[in-house]
């Protein structure tokens, strides 16, 4: 089928999670977490691998008007969002070329605006330097530039917008085969709550270490115990043969569904593994 919405491209690799069993456990409002977690967790990766490719998930900005720090230099706030991560480059422009910040350490503070300082940075040698989660930039003024990780955190997978800000269209399989390991797991996890029941009850002729009081009709019994219900309460033979046949059955969907699930989430995970080897070469993380 085409494939219009992130949230089918995640079903091609975890099965449904929008009608039937699961229309009633708010998967599908949970991709769009699981997207953005994946999308953090592939750049990790990434830098791990290849961190000379992490610009490929970055956003060149100005980062906002900044502060004077009164020593020739200007401050900036560019770490106080979600959706942005490290910092790669900061740099000076210059008519249409771009120098490149060296990166210092704040020791040198001082002397990075002091024009007899072999420190000094200008903006064709700009300088930086990162201290209680601001940038200074040195020199001041000009136009001023950084090149930062970016994160997507306004991902919609029931949407027709399958693109991702700041992740290149060519890796949208990885948050996906993310994703869908995560919907793999969650499915395993709800499967218990398939299981038929079986309740202890206060109240039956052999078993009085139940909590609850017995049920007084078939309707008010769970699982196994309709079983139980029948043959004790009604001595009703025929219609426990027919719950435990429909209980059987039950079960054995479940175990079918149970290793399904087991064999697709090993297939998600070796799959995401040879996607991002293809991509970057080398298995991180």
């Amino acid at each position: 089928m085409a494939i219009s919405t992130f949230n089918q491209y995640i079903q091609l690799y975890a099965g449904d999670f929008t009608t039937n069993d699961w229309s009633d456990e708010t998967l599908e409002t949970k991709t769009d977490t699981w997207m953005q977690d994946g999308i953090k967790y592939v750049v990790n990766r990434v830098k791990q691998a290849n961190p000379h490719l992490l610009h490929k998930f970055a956003k060149d900005w100005n980062g906002g008007t900044p502060e004077s720090t009164g020593d020739g230099g200007e401050k900036y706030d560019i770490f106080n969002s979600s959706d942005v991560g490290e910092l790669l480059h900061a740099y000076k422009q210059s008519s249409s070329k771009k120098y490149v910040a060296k990166r210092t350490d704040s020791s040198i503070a001082a002397y990075l605006g002091n024009t007899y300082s072999m420190y000094y940075a200008t903006t064709e040698s700009p300088a930086y330097f990162i201290s209680g989660g601001e940038v200074f930039v040195y020199p001041s003024g000009g136009t001023t530039g950084f090149i930062q990780i970016s994160y997507d955190t306004s991902v919609d997978c029931s949407t027709t917008d399958m693109e991702l800000t700041n992740f290149p269209d060519e890796y949208n399989v990885l948050p996906v085969l993310y994703t869908a390991e995560k919907v793999l797991e969650y499915k395993l996890g709800m499967l218990r709550k398939r299981l038929p029941k079986i309740p202890e009850y206060d109240g039956y002729a052999d078993d009085n270490t139940g909590t609850e009081a017995a049920p007084t009709s078939a309707t008010e019994a769970e699982g196994w115990d309709v079983v139980r219900y029948f043959i004790e309460s009604e001595e009703d033979s025929e219609l426990a043969g027919s719950k435990i046949q429909e209980l059987s059955g039950e079960q054995q969907q479940i175990i079918a569904d149970y290793n399904w699930i087991q064999g697709q989430l090993q297939g998600v995970k070796e799959e995401f593994e040879q996607q991002f080897t293809s991509f970057f070469g080398v298995v991180g993380g």
